[in-house]
């Protein structure tokens, strides 16, 4: 399943938009100060049994620009965690996920598309 979120962009963000490095490491720092916005959008990867997204984990890893510099992809990384009430059953779990972002200077905002794992039944895990 295709989701889509949006997150407010940065006006040094959209100003770097003329030199590559400058705007690599501008979308890097907007994507991780905008945590608390993809929270619920990275939650959607957590697919252990009451697995939670752990705020703070997130890193973005790498950032590829398309030639035309407004869409790309964003690999991050980030944590869940599963309190399942036994210290034996409780786990971190990693995450590595590749997104698709699009920049929207009309809006002042950054477009990112995951697709995300389907949804499975507890008696499935």
């Amino acid at each position: 399943m295709r989701r889509t979120i949006t997150i407010n962009l940065y006006k040094d963000t959209l100003e770097a938009t003329k030199q590559r490095d400058l705007l690599i490491n501008a979308i890097k720092r907007n994507v991780i100060e905008e945590e608390e916005q993809l929270q619920h959008f990275l939650q959607y990867f957590c697919n252990n049994i009451r697995e939670e997204y752990m705020m703070s984990s997130l890193c973005v890893d790498y950032i590829d620009l398309h030639q035309d510099k407004y869409s790309g992809d964003i690999s991050v990384s980030f944590v869940g965690y599963a309190y399942l009430g036994c210290r034996d059953l409780d786990g971190r779990y990693e995450h590595e996920e590749t997104l698709e972002y699009k920049i929207d200077t009309k809006n002042s905002s950054i477009i990112i598309e995951g697709d995300f794992p389907e949804e499975r039944d507890p008696d499935e895990i």
